[in-house]
């Protein structure tokens, strides 16, 4: 509702039209002009019946032939278009900056996080240091993943990290007179780490912090996201028939009796916006 009234807001000033009948067409003509709806020629000079009229129908005299009404049509139709296009640009603008920001920080905030782990893991275990550096990589890249969305399992990262740094604990702090695993030897000690479990419930703990942090951010970015979709939407905006007659009526069809400043009462002007998105 909040959207609806913002849009008849910007769109028209509160005011409810009255009718009154008109002598000539030269304040129709001006606005025709100046709106640049079409050629003044359509207009008649002064009013006519308006038998032919589909939608703008009225038992008074009219300045709107079917040419009019129709060139009338069109203009409501561009009018709302762009209104709706400006209207959206803006929002879509501050989504996207939002975007940006929640992005940008969170980069910030992943790197802190990678130093601080790498920084922690030099002074407390030297040793193995340099050749943990890109396990904790990997398991940051995979954070950020899921954090910006992706649907990684959580459970499953973490313990490949663990089952990636136990190995370099094993043949530096477990068994320090092994200075190089092989290959074969480093998959052996890897597969056993599951079942003897050397780092106990930490796995579990940290894939746990990780989901039950990752869920605010998460739903922010896919709202954030959503939201931007949901407003590029109104750029291929489909408007039905009725919702074209319904504007035509709303907006224009007071020029045909000379209403050229009228404007529509908040309560119709939500219900044709209602009906049309």
């Amino acid at each position: 509702m909040s959207v609806l009234w913002r849009c008849c807001l910007l769109l028209f000033v509160y005011r409810c039209a009255s009718g009154f009948g008109v002598d000539t067409c030269d304040e129709v003509r001006k606005v025709f002009q100046l709106r640049q709806i079409g050629p003044n020629k359509l207009l008649p000079s002064s009013p006519v019946p308006g038998s032919d009229l589909q939608v703008c129908t009225s038992q008074n005299l009219t300045c709107c032939t079917k040419k009019v009404e129709e060139k009338y049509q069109l203009a409501a139709r561009r009018d709302i278009q762009n209104f709706l296009q400006a209207y959206s640009n803006g929002l879509n603008l501050l989504l996207t900056r939002n975007v940006a920001s929640f992005q940008e920080n969170f980069d910030v905030l992943m790197r802190q996080a990678e130093n601080y782990t790498n920084a922690m893991l030099q002074v407390s275990y030297q040793k193995m240091f340099d050749q943990a550096s890109e396990t904790v990589r990997e398991l940051f890249t995979d954070v950020g993943l899921f954090l910006l969305g992706s649907e990684l399992n959580v459970g499953e990262f973490v313990q490949r990290f663990f089952d990636a740094l136990f190995p370099l604990v094993y043949s530096h702090y477990i068994n320090p007179g092994v200075d190089d695993l092989s290959p074969v030897h480093a998959e052996c000690v890897r597969s056993v780490s599951r079942d003897v479990r050397p780092f106990g419930a930490a796995p579990d703990l940290l894939a746990d912090q990780i989901t039950r942090s990752g869920v605010s951010g998460r739903l922010l970015l896919q709202a954030l996201h959503l939201g931007i979709e949901v407003i590029n939407t109104t750029d291929h905006l489909q408007l039905s028939r009725e919702c074209r007659r319904a504007l035509l009526k709303m907006l224009y069809c007071p020029h045909c009796q000379g209403l050229t400043q009228s404007k529509p009462c908040m309560g119709y002007c939500l219900n044709v916006m209602r009906g049309c998105l």
